[in-house]
């Protein structure tokens, strides 16, 4: 597997924790680049910032911030004429009770599958039906784009030890913002601001102890198994 920190990158202060989700590795090959990209929210984008990834072969943008979010901070795509903008709202519904939560991001990763399920399923099906390229994003790229880029690594069949590599790289690219954003809110809780191995593995455990694996999970709340098969078509490739 090439080292998770990898990223593509162009000339641009909106968005730090932008990569691509090719490279890893999986039964009869790995991961495809240039399938889905992962990023924090691509919001004041300029026009050249915008074709730079209309040109490497971007259709599709998956927007999963609340309703207030996107009204605060407008997607650069909405509107655009060569981009498809879908908008799913994946904020964990709190509502729903559960005796095994409490106050850490694995927890909240956990209410988020429990609560979530069809929304989950349904955004992963946008990326297997997607012509081309897929952005995925949310706020800051960590948390909510965390799950859904670490339920599309499971179900492809990467090694759960590279999805925790992969979801703990956003700390590293964050940093400078998160630094920032502490200077102006030195009291906020640091644990929200953590991408640390135990978060997404309290995540995967779950989903392992309940469902088996990411794929029944998808499956039981909608997602096809002709989903799945269009999602490998898009992202694998073959060993040769």
């Amino acid at each position: 597997m090439e080292h998770p920190t990898r990223r593509w990158t162009f000339s641009t202060e909106k968005l730090s924790n932008l990569r691509d989700l090719g490279g890893y590795a999986c039964q009869g090959g790995s991961t495809r680049y240039g399938a889905v990209l992962r990023s924090d929210q691509p919001c004041g984008l300029t026009e050249a910032e915008k074709d730079f990834l209309v040109a490497k072969g971007l259709t599709d943008v998956i927007d999963l911030r609340s309703d207030d979010e996107c009204s605060e901070f407008p997607n650069a795509f909405a509107d655009h004429s060569s981009v498809t903008l879908h908008h799913y709202n994946l904020k964990a519904d709190l509502g729903v009770v559960r005796t095994d939560i409490d106050d850490t991001m694995g927890a909240l990763y956990v209410q988020t599958l429990e609560s979530r399920g069809a929304v989950i399923a349904s955004i992963v099906a946008v990326v297997a039906e997607s012509p081309g390229l897929v952005l995925v994003h949310c706020f800051a790229g960590k948390d909510r784009t965390g799950i859904i880029a670490a339920m599309i690594l499971l179900s492809l069949g990467v090694a759960e030890q590279d999805v925790i590599a992969d979801y703990q790289v956003s700390e590293v690219h964050l940093s400078r913002k998160f630094e920032r954003f502490l200077s102006l809110v030195p009291d906020f809780p640091l644990y929200k601001l953590s991408s640390g191995s135990e978060n997404m593995k309290r995540m995967l455990d779950h989903i392992r102890a309940t469902y088996g694996n990411a794929s029944v999970y998808l499956e039981i709340h909608g997602f096809s198994r002709q989903s799945l098969d269009k999602l490998k078509t898009k992202l694998l490739v073959q060993a040769l």
